[in-house]
């Protein structure tokens, strides 16, 4: 049997994780697959506990512990806290999660570096990750089983903001030995699984209500603030009340960065995309779905009947609140083709 790869990368927020996420959930990867590390306080927006918890001494699994967290993490397998010695709460959730909590206190190199060695990572590698972790920073690996899911998996986190991906067979990780059980997307005991009635589906019910926006006359500086403040890599732009278009982290980078722009002299009309993606929310999830499709984009601005501005719908709200992941997949597969 082929060796097992672990995929790793580095997220600078909380929103672009989320995308990372349900980027690889419509991609087919299960939630077993999929581990996560970050500071307690990098979730905290998200994540409540219960008081009268405590945490155990040395690294220990906290999945009991009360912790609740939304969205496409909460979609993960056994997320919960670690209490990791000299560093602190953390939130895990995969694979990593048990082996952390097994190693205490005694890893050769500390907690979070042994952990992440006996996940298969070379040692100077877990102790740039821990750096990247302690500063705020969200560590997603992913399972292969193959190399074609390998190549699958750096392409998505590449595509969806990781940084420092790199990947390395698995040593203690618990599939590193055995099969799973759990189908993917494109396997027969999934994919005959009936599919949930979109077409009644209205996008209010599904998409995400609370969109940030940020105004088309504001400086790059601004906009960069503003995004981590909130710990997202989206905002919508507006100008005399209006939309207009849209801004992320990426076109921040790409066009104005990387360029040598300053970003306290350019202003958020110069560097944002004004040609994006729209649906309404009395349309059914079908037809924003095929918007998507069409437009070979994840996510769609939502307008009521009066063209303003109410949510938004992403491949992450297809899959995890719409119930069909295979929709999802279908789509992401367009729009990593363009």
């Amino acid at each position: 049997m082929a060796k097992n790869t672990a995929v790793f990368g580095i997220y600078s927020s909380r929103e672009r994780a989320e995308e990372g996420v349900a980027t690889l959930r419509a991609a087919g990867f299960r939630n077993t697959d999929i581990s996560v590390l970050f500071p307690e306080n990098a979730g905290s927006k998200d994540l409540a506990h219960e008081k009268a918890t405590k945490a155990p001494e040395g690294a220990t699994a906290g999945a009991s512990s009360g912790a609740i967290i939304g969205g496409a993490l909460g979609w993960l397998a056994g997320i919960g806290t670690l209490a990791i010695p000299g560093l602190g709460l953390f939130i895990a959730a995969g694979p990593i999660m048990g082996l952390l909590a097994g190693m205490g206190a005694g890893g050769a190199v500390g907690g979070m570096i042994g952990g992440l060695i006996g996940m298969g990572v070379p040692e100077y590698e877990a102790k740039r990750y821990e750096g990247r972790i302690r500063r705020g920073g969200i560590l997603l690996s992913v399972h292969c089983d193959s190399s074609e899911w390998t190549k699958r998996a750096e392409k998505l986190l590449e595509e969806t903001g990781a940084e420092d991906i790199s990947s390395a067979s698995e040593g203690k990780a618990d599939y590193a030995t055995s099969n799973k059980p759990l189908a993917r997307v494109g396997d027969p005991e999934h994919d005959e699984a009936p599919l949930p009635d979109l077409d009644n589906l209205p996008v209010r019910d599904v998409m995400t209500r609370r969109v940030e926006t940020v105004d088309a006359d504001s400086s790059l500086a601004e906009a960069t603030q503003k995004m981590r403040d909130l710990d997202v890599g989206f905002l919508a732009v507006q100008s005399a009340g209006e939309i207009i278009g849209v801004i992320t982290d990426r076109d921040i980078a790409v066009r104005a960065t990387a360029e040598g722009h300053d970003p306290s002299l350019t202003r958020v009309r110069l560097v944002a995309s004004n040609d994006f993606a729209r649906c309404y929310e009395q349309q059914s999830v079908t037809e924003a779905a095929n918007v998507m499709e069409r437009r070979q984009v994840r996510r769609l601005l939502v307008l009521d009947s009066d063209e303003r501005l109410v949510g938004v719908l992403s491949l992450q709200d297809l899959a995890a609140r719409a119930g069909d992941d295979r929709l999802a997949g279908r789509i992401l597969k367009r729009a990593a083709s363009s």
